[in-house]
This record gives C-alpha cells, structure tokens and sequence, in this order.
C-alpha cells in the first residue's frame, strides 16, 4: 500500500505527471508520454529533469497493484486519453471511480479481469465525458449487464462499447436499425 500513497510534496516538486508516473510504475504499470514513441517501462530511465515537458498519454496497468488510495495522483494529469485496468486486482469500485479526474481528458478505457470492480463500478464511469471507447470484460461482479450496458449506451452515445457478446456504439447501433 505505500506505493500508493499520494505524497503533495513530490507533487509539488516535480509536478503531477511526473508524480502520477514515479506512483504508476513503482506498481509495475507502464506509460507512454505525449509525443513520445516509446512505453516508459524502467522507472531508473525516466527523464532525470525537465518534468514540465513530459505529459502522460497513456497508462498500461496489467499485472499492476495500483489501487484506490494511489488514484488520486491522476488529479491534474490532463492529457491522459488511454488507459488500461488488466487484470489489476487491487482496482475496485472506489478506483474506477476516481476515474473522474481524467473526465476532460480520458477517450479509451479498458477494464478487464479487474475481479473488485462491480456494477457500481461502472456506473461511476459516467462522468468521463469523452470516452470514445470502452472495453469491459471479465468483470466477474457486475451481476446486471445488460442493465449497466443500457445505461452506459446512454451516457456515451457516441463511444463504442464493447462487452462479451456486447458490442454497442453508433455504428453498431445504426447497424441493427437496418
């Protein structure tokens, strides 16, 4: 649980991005950086300054122990469009919640495998504004599927929901009008 813990004044030192990264990869995820090809993998070779020119892109939480304490180090990180939850077994409702603080940035989430991560879980996705895509599957919990689909069809209808057996968006729902 240290690892997750949200220190102000590493942000305060070397800003939310960086402070979000250090926390993302001490619990094994990876990220890639706005305008950068490659997937930071090794915490020792991130960038030893600058940090004002290194914004997180996306996050890949596979095999990860980020969990819900730690989700606070996303505030201020505005420019993370993509991310994966993998089998994180840590992730539950209360994380996927905290979601929210990437609301005006987040295009592309995946949960997946995620066994904590229930209904409510999703519901709490609903403020995340510009999701454009959204991949559910394996979430053992979520008891009411159909249910959380119809409603999530309804918050994003422009996002392309895909469920086991469900895929929904707007080409896939104009395809069954036909």
């Amino acid at each position: 649980m240290i690892f997750n813990l949200v220190s102000k004044d590493r942000i305060r030192e070397v800003g939310p991005d960086r402070a979000c990264v250090e926390w993302l990869m001490r619990c094994g995820a990876v990220v890639k950086f706005k305008n950068y090809e490659r997937w930071q993998k090794d915490y020792n070779s991130l960038p030893p300054g600058d940090f004002e020119k290194y914004r997180i892109e996306m996050v890949d939480c596979t095999d990860s122990a980020v969990m819900s304490v730690g989700f606070r180090h996303f505030q201020n990180c505005n420019e993370v469009r993509w991310v994966r939850l993998k089998n994180a077994m840590y992730v539950t409702d209360e994380a996927v919640a905290k979601l929210e603080y990437l609301h005006s940035s987040l295009q592309h989430l995946e949960i997946v495998s995620c066994g904590n991560v229930s209904d409510k879980g999703l519901m709490s996705l609903q403020p995340l504004e510009h999701l454009k895509y959204l991949l559910l599957y394996n979430l053992p919990e979520v008891k009411d599927k159909e249910g959380c689909l119809r409603i999530l069809r309804e918050a994003f209808p422009e996002c392309t929901i895909e469920y086991p057996e469900n895929v929904t968006g707007k080409n896939k729902q104009d395809e069954k009008k036909t």
